[in-house]
């Protein structure tokens, strides 16, 4: 059973929300369901970018609301609020975005933002995009 996803009173800019996922829960969608989803999506285009970070150790997908206006989320920012996420174990979280290990100093952005300043530590991310997140124990 897929857990339900957050209406868009629940999610405040430009906070972070996160939700557990299954990798599969995706594909389990009636066509009804989805139909909703979009028509919700369209109206509230711009408050609502999700992504998702896949970790490596379980393939468990968490989604997370990425604010569509500054202060953008950092790498640094993301990998703290991943730690809850492995019950007080101690791991190393690397980043890794179209095949590019992403460092702390990176920005998340939406797609299209337009970017002024930093160009190189600013990585444009579509809607619904996968970072892979390789998990590993600390010795």
């Amino acid at each position: 059973m897929q857990e339900q996803q957050p209406t868009m009173n629940d999610i405040k800019k430009p906070e972070t929300s996160m939700i557990r996922e299954a990798s599969s829960a995706h594909s389990n969608n009636t066509n009804t369901n989805q139909e909703k989803e979009s028509i919700k999506s369209v109206d509230n285009y711009d408050q609502n970018y999700p992504i998702l970070v896949r970790f490596s150790n379980n393939g468990q997908d968490v989604t997370v609301q990425l604010p569509t206006e500054p202060p953008y989320l950092t790498i640094a920012q993301l990998r703290k609020q991943m730690l809850p996420h492995f019950n007080g174990q101690l791991n190393q979280i690397k980043f890794i975005y179209l095949g590019r290990v992403l460092s702390d100093q990176f920005i998340i952005v939406p797609s299209g933002t337009s970017i002024v300043k930093n160009k190189s530590t600013v990585i444009q991310m579509q809607q619904e995009c996968v970072i892979h997140a390789m998990v590993t124990k600390r010795s």
